[in-house]
């Protein structure tokens, strides 16, 4: 039986054509990096982010937002390679 709402697929592909309206690029076809060169887990292609995989959610866990009067959250797992989320400029 069917639900109501748009399929995270579909979901998705938004949230790529977004992205490279807001800040260019190429989408890979079929969010599948391989049509494009690159490795598979790459959606987007772009000059200045580089190889991107776009993520939509309705909201980030509480821990990953960015606090009032911070640039960045840096995140790593534990003696692992350390991240840095950062708000983009573009669509507040």
């Amino acid at each position: 039986m069917a639900k109501g709402g748009s399929s995270p697929k579909r979901k998705g592909s938004n949230a790529e054509r977004e992205f490279v309206n807001l800040y260019g690029g190429r989408r890979a076809w079929g969010s599948d990096g391989r049509s494009l060169g690159l490795p598979e887990g790459v959606d987007v292609t772009e000059s200045y982010h580089g190889d991107v995989q776009v993520k939509s959610r309705k909201a980030l866990p509480k821990w990953m937002q960015i606090p009032e009067g911070c640039d960045c959250v840096a995140i790593r797992v534990h003696g692992g390679r350390w991240y840095k989320l950062e708000a983009l400029r573009g669509r507040e």
